[in-house]
């Protein structure tokens, strides 16, 4: 059996705070525009989902909810993210302050003891402010902001009357509520340079079939390379 179902994302209210920030970014006086640097960066690494950020993140309820009635996880919550990231600062004394905007994804399928599988396609918008400290080769920064996560969920499960055909669902969901924050260096070579980063982001979703929680942020330690224009 399919069971399809979709969910149309509200998010009005998060792209009108975006566009009111990018209006008042790019409304700023020609005068000041002349003292603005932009970063344009690659970034990818590794991203614990299992992991709740700290201070604002909870642990998430989904798999554990499967395992009780389809076998251990055998995988772990490790992901692989891909973004791309543009940053904008201007230079104010011996710091800067800016604005970040981001688009990330990643999938992963997680398998279970009885052949059960779940399977994410994950896609995210974050967007915020930061911080920097000025410095000729290094410059540290602290980032925070919201956005949204929106995921593909499929689930392939064991009937758990022993039948060995699977149930399958496929829907789309919406992260209600983001939040991040992240610490991180950029490391300059002339126009070019390179970025580490610990990201921390609390992004759960309640998964209509189980009504349990899924957290799709967690922690993540970011590498990048980046051009400064």
């Amino acid at each position: 059996m399919v069971v399809t179902c979709g969910k149309t994302i509200k998010a009005g209210r998060k792209v009108g705070v975006l566009i009111l920030l990018l209006w008042a970014g790019f409304t700023l006086p020609s005068s000041v525009w002349g003292q603005v640097s932009s970063f344009l960066t690659l970034k990818s690494g590794s991203q614990n989902t299992g992991l709740p950020a700290p201070g604002v993140g909870t642990a998430d309820e989904y798999l554990e909810e499967i395992e009780k009635s389809h076998g251990s996880l055998e995988d772990d919550r490790l992901v692989v993210p891909t973004a791309i990231a543009y940053d904008f600062f201007l230079p104010q004394g011996g710091g800067a302050s800016g604005f970040s905007l981001e688009l990330n994804r990643y999938t992963k399928a997680y398998h279970f003891e009885d052949d059960s599988n779940v399977q994410l396609n994950v896609q995210g918008l974050l967007y915020g402010f930061s911080f920097y400290i000025n410095g000729d080769f290094l410059l540290p920064y602290f980032s925070l902001g919201s956005g949204g996560y929106n995921v593909k969920i499929r689930e392939k499960l064991v009937n758990s009357d022993g039948n060995p055909s699977k149930t399958t669902a496929s829907y789309l969901d919406s992260a209600p509520s983001v939040f991040y924050y992240e610490l991180g260096s950029r490391f300059s070579l002339g126009d070019w340079g390179f970025l580490i980063a610990w990201r921390a982001t609390a992004s759960k979703i309640k998964v209509r079939t189980l009504g349990k929680r899924l957290e799709l942020g967690g922690q993540s330690a970011l590498l990048g390379i980046y051009y400064a224009f």
